[in-house]
């Protein structure tokens, strides 16, 4: 049951398009590919850093403390 629901979310997930592609898009077709570069670094940069983050346990030490819960849906 698990995998066939990762394989449905993974198709899902590859033929639609996020919120970062989506501004992208926008972005060079505004201003440019050029000039649209610094967009797709921060893009990518971004996703490394949450990717990474992730991977070393911030979700799991959010979700353990109450209070930074609470900070965190504050700011959210």
């Amino acid at each position: 049951m698990e995998v066939s629901a990762f394989f449905v979310f993974a198709l899902i997930a590859s033929v639609t398009p996020g919120q970062s592609n989506v501004l992208l898009t926008t972005v060079d077709a505004q201003a440019g590919i050029l000039r649209g570069m610094p967009a797709l670094i921060g893009t990518a940069m971004g996703t490394g850093l949450i990717l990474f983050v992730a991977g070393f346990g911030l979700g799991a030490t959010i979700l353990e403390h109450q209070m930074i819960r609470l900070c965190c849906a504050l700011w959210v």
